[in-house]
């Protein structure tokens, strides 16, 4: 149903401050990362009244792939790199990839976790206006006033929260869903077309007010083809929202 990714994300919340940008662990992970291209940066952790603090990164040259080691988590995530999304491949295959990038590092900081996070975000196919309206009715049953008038930019975001067996551990997951209409550039040659698209986004992550240390490589492993099944799942259901409207 997703014609173009925009974002794959993943987040293992821990104590990675361990993992800093120092000389010894610079080169450690230039030589783990170098077969694919990943070279070290830094950036500065911003945090509410507190000075900033330098945190390592590994990023490959186009910025399509990057990995931040925050203080309380590190985020592997692949972006797009330009309009068509060539660059972003499947979900399925940024997920076995990110998860052989968790066991490098893992293999050298087995570090526990407290959390597991999946972010994703992507344009549906183009919709001419007529059609966007009645999406856009069919999602929010709106006030007359809008049944008349309606918005050419819109945003729906539901949170929802369900229990998963993870490894044999029930796990309560927060689902966020994102549905929103916004507008998109389509370059054209020399120029550029605002084409409006309908944007899904996904935050499936395991509930922030458990932070027992449970989490490590096989639970990850487990986590996220889970996740993948419930947004999968939620995305069929999407698309037959809309295509009655087609």
């Amino acid at each position: 149903m997703i014609e173009i990714p925009r974002k794959y994300q993943t987040s293992y919340f821990g104590n990675i401050d361990s993992i800093k940008p120092e000389p010894d662990t610079i080169k450690l992970f230039l030589d783990m990362f170098k077969d694919e291209g990943l070279l070290p940066s830094t950036y500065q952790e911003i945090f509410p009244f507190k000075p900033p603090v330098t945190r390592l990164r590994l990023a490959a040259p186009d910025s399509g792939w990057r990995i931040d080691f925050d203080s309380p988590r590190i985020i592997i995530q692949k972006n797009l790199v330009d309009p068509s999304g060539e660059n972003m491949g499947s979900i399925e295959d940024f997920i076995r990839e990110m998860t052989t990038y968790y066991k490098r590092i893992f293999d050298r900081f087995p570090i526990k976790g407290t959390r597991l996070a999946l972010v994703n975000s992507g344009l549906i196919r183009e919709y001419p206006e007529d059609i966007l309206s009645l999406i856009y009715k069919r999602v929010f049953n709106p006030i007359e006033f809008f049944q008349v008038n309606s918005p050419g930019e819109w945003k729906s975001r539901s949170v929802s929260k369900i229990n998963i067996d993870l490894n044999g551990n029930q796990e309560l997951l927060n689902i966020i869903i994102d549905l929103n209409r916004i507008p998109w550039l389509v370059p054209i040659s020399e120029e550029a077309k605002q084409k409006d698209r309908i944007e899904i986004a996904f935050d499936i992550n395991t509930f922030q007010g458990n932070t027992d240390t449970r989490f490590d490589m096989a639970s990850l492993s487990a986590f996220y083809p889970e996740a993948l099944r419930l947004r999968n799942d939620i995305l069929v259901q999407i698309e037959g929202l809309i295509n009655e409207q087609c």
